[in-house]
């Protein structure tokens, strides 16, 4: 295991896109894990799911736009973690956008279809069902 002091500032990379979710390295004053952020739920996911449309809404749909830890999901991301990662997303937006416009011959110069990525709006655990544990209304500054 990686240590991570804790005067330093959480660092964050992407690992993987799969089926309505995206998960990220995380590093912070708690440790190194993953972070999984639900972005929407599939129809394709819906026909595989083997719950009930009650399971279903309470353990995917109601998860959209909130982080939590892909293993251990009874640690809480702490707030600071969330704000400094919503932050991270946003610069790695602007750092991809700035990319787009600078190359119009090679991209073209109409971008009004990529949106910024939606905040992660709250952490949450699992202990016996979701539990948000934070909210996240701004970034880290």
């Amino acid at each position: 295991m990686t240590y991570v002091s804790p005067s330093d500032a959480p660092r964050f990379s992407w690992k993987c896109s799969y089926q309505g979710s995206i998960w990220f390295q995380a590093w912070d004053h708690t440790g190194v894990y993953e972070i999984e952020l639900r972005c929407r739920a599939e129809d394709y996911e819906r026909k595989c799911y083997n719950g009930d449309d009650a399971d279903w809404q309470r353990n995917v749909v109601a998860m959209i736009g909130v982080a939590r830890r892909a293993y251990l999901a009874d640690r809480e991301i702490p707030t600071s973690t969330l704000q400094a990662f919503n932050a991270w997303r946003l610069a790695e937006h602007e750092k991809h956008m700035t990319e787009l416009r600078g190359n119009p011959e090679r991209y073209g110069t109409d971008f009004s279809d990529i949106k910024p990525p939606a905040l992660a709006r709250a952490a949450a655990v699992y202990q016996d069902g979701w539990i948000i544990t934070g909210e996240a209304n701004h970034v880290a500054s």
